[in-house]
């Protein structure tokens, strides 16, 4: 009997030896594993082709090439070595037919958008029940994008959750204009189930603790989150967090969200923004320049 981590609680079956399962082993368990599910898809697409030259077109054609976009990042590897991630990647592969994107932030971003919007209906066939109440994909995106920076702004330091209660107050604080407190309050139950229950995005870390399954995921929503604010915003932040190995990746995201979605200026303003910070706290010498020039590296010339 298997099961997802927030859908068991330890001894819900009485008398079973319990396991946990690790994490996929990189290259070897990787590789099986996207062997087996591009040869189940080759062999559904065509099922007069046997198993045998399914598994060989398989390994020829779609394994091969995406072990090695999967190998050149170790942002993507990371991701890898989680199976419902890795069939993410699976899909991102197949449907686009090309390598992986190559930037971190266009990659988590097709993720994202994967488990957010598609991930419940390529699953079931059947929508998410919160999109025929009112809220759109796009709300949902951007919810989720406020939650992952209010939680890395506010998480618990040991476990990156919060409580649900605090969960609650902050869901509802976003859905307040969506109509009367009953109504707010079912489709607050709503997005949590969503969230947690249909994609996965959240899970309870411990009994009645609350945070985001995967930390990359968190850090790029909070990264999208922070780059849809105004300067102000984003100057205050670098102020009060540039020196933070914690928020080092967020920063970085942020570079590549801002790059996506704005003009060059911005971008020049936010990276000069960290780099003056090198004059602020001489215990801290090069870690601005360092983190500029990560950014200026993933962002390409």
């Amino acid at each position: 009997v298997t099961s997802r981590l927030e859908g068991y609680h330890h001894g819900d079956l009485a008398d079973f030896a319990e396991a946990e399962l690790s994490a996929l082993r990189i290259p070897d368990e990787v590789q099986a594993f996207l062997l087996r599910w591009f040869t189940a898809y080759i062999h559904e697409s065509d099922p007069e082709l046997s198993v045998e030259a399914a598994e060989e077109q398989a390994r020829r054609i779609n394994v091969n090439r995406l072990m090695e976009s999967i190998n050149q990042s170790d942002s993507v590897k990371l991701l890898a070595t989680n199976p419902l991630l890795l069939t993410i990647l699976a899909i991102i592969h197949q449907t686009m037919n090309t390598p992986l994107p190559t930037r971190r932030v266009e990659l988590y971003k097709v993720v994202a958008d994967t488990l957010i919007r598609n991930w419940r209906r390529s699953q079931t066939d059947h929508d998410n029940r919160i999109l025929e109440m009112n809220i759109s994909s796009t709300d949902i995106f951007q919810m989720m994008s406020h939650l992952a920076f209010w939680l890395h702004e506010n998480e618990d330091r040991q476990g990156g959750t919060m409580p649900l209660e605090d969960w609650r107050r902050e869901i509802t604080f976003l859905l307040k204009d969506y109509g009367e407190s009953d109504a707010v309050k079912e489709l607050v139950d709503e997005f949590l189930h969503h969230a947690s229950q249909e994609v996965g995005l959240l899970t309870e870390r411990s009994p009645g603790q609350i945070g985001f399954f995967h930390l990359t995921l968190q850090e790029y929503l909070a990264a999208v989150e922070m780059a849809r604010q105004d300067t102000d915003f984003r100057l205050q932040k670098i102020e009060k967090y540039w020196a933070n190995p914690r928020w080092q990746e967020v920063l970085l995201l942020t570079a590549g969200e801002i790059k996506e979605k704005y003009t060059p200026a911005v971008l020049d303003a936010y990276l000069h923004a960290i780099l003056d910070k090198e004059y602020s706290d001489p215990t801290q010498t090069g870690r601005s320049t360092f983190i500029a020039g990560r950014a200026l590296a993933d962002l390409g010339k």
